[in-house]
């Protein structure tokens, strides 16, 4: 069956889904350019794919749909499941082509979603992490395309890719010393520490940015950013603009210890053939990520 576009099934601008799964692969620390992207165009036209422009990347396998089940982005994306080569698991692929890193944040243990500053590092391998995905429609372009402009980290520490490379190992190894290698949270320890601000359950749905400019936010008018993605970190689980034209699509009442049933501020859907894979039960129910 060929693969249907997002027009075709009904997906708007604007329109979202969460999606949650174990990190394979990230290149998200910096955009891939410069002689790295020369080669990696060099292997998309030898594969008969498009040219693209400097950009972000991440792998996860096992999706999820976390929110925005039944939506037709979240059947659009579904067709893009694929079974990994090397470990056969359902693996799916996103790219984001702005200039600016996407907005961080990390679940806590009561429920919130702290926003934090860019790692400028990739997650490990199995780093557990959620993306909300985006689509838009670019300057240009006739169809609309998909990005993911948030990434957010399961509660629990934080797991960085920290690279093969060694050389105080490798200078202990000549010295005949040993090293003791620094774990991540150590490393954290000693960065300088910026005061995280908390977003999705127990905040406002006026504040749809921080500190005027938003964090993580593109400047106005970036072709290559979805418009949702202009007002920062807050569309990852803040109420959305009235004129989106989505009931329902928003940040519930919150409860009243602050917390929220709902922190992503994603609308599940109605079509008929799909089902969530979160049932009540605690059974997975049918969906095109299992």
């Amino acid at each position: 069956m060929a693969k249907q576009t997002r027009e075709q099934l009904g997906v708007k601008e604007g329109d979202q889904i969460v999606l949650k799964g174990k990190v394979t692969f990230a290149r998200l620390d910096k955009a891939v350019d410069g002689e790295a992207l020369v080669s990696e165009n060099q292997r998309r036209a030898r594969m008969g794919m498009l040219h693209t422009k400097p950009f972000r990347s991440v792998t996860i396998e096992e999706p999820e749909i976390v929110q925005g089940d039944g939506t037709a982005l979240a059947q659009f994306h579904g067709q893009e499941v694929y079974n990994s080569k090397s470990t056969g698991k359902p693996t799916m692929s996103f790219e984001t082509k702005s200039l600016y890193a996407p907005s961080y944040g990390h679940i806590q243990e009561n429920g919130t979603i702290m926003e934090i500053a860019d790692p400028e590092k990739n997650p490990a391998q199995g780093q557990v992490v959620y993306l909300l995905i985006t689509a838009f429609k670019a300057k240009g372009f006739n169809n609309l395309g998909s990005t993911f402009d948030t990434v957010v980290f399961e509660k629990g520490p934080i797991q960085f890719y920290e690279g093969r490379g060694n050389s105080l190992a490798g200078f202990g190894q000549a010295m005949n010393m040993p090293v003791q290698s620094m774990t991540n949270a150590e490393r954290e320890a000693q960065q300088p520490q910026e005061k995280p601000t908390p977003v999705g359950a127990g905040v406002g749905a006026d504040q749809g940015s921080f500190g005027g400019g938003g964090f993580g936010q593109a400047p106005a008018g970036d072709p290559n950013q979805p418009a949702g993605n202009q007002g920062g970190f807050g569309g990852f689980g803040q109420a959305a603009p009235q004129d989106q034209g989505q009931a329902g699509f928003g940040q519930p009442a919150p409860e009243p210890n602050g917390a929220s049933p709902n922190p992503f501020g994603v609308p599940e859907g109605a079509m008929s053939d799909q089902g969530s894979p979160f049932g009540n039960s605690g059974q997975r129910g049918k969906s095109p990520y299992a």
